[in-house]
């Protein structure tokens, strides 16, 4: 994301950023079960937690 902020800022002039939003579709989370490090793919959601900034899009074929 920095080197696509980084390219945007030299090529238009007075571009400005917010703060960036990560929403990936695939993710796992790291979870200790038992006293056992496991990484746990959710199914079907993006798991945010109390503050974290996330978007909630509609399926992929809903697009113009």
């Amino acid at each position: 994301m920095s080197l696509v902020h980084g390219v945007l800022a030299r090529t238009v002039p007075g571009a400005r950023f917010g703060e960036p939003i990560s929403c990936h579709h695939n993710h796992v989370a790291e979870e200790t079960h038992d006293g056992v490090d496991v990484l746990v793919p959710p199914q079907g959601h993006d798991p945010r937690r109390r503050g974290d900034l996330g978007i909630i899009p509609g399926s992929m074929g809903t697009g113009p």
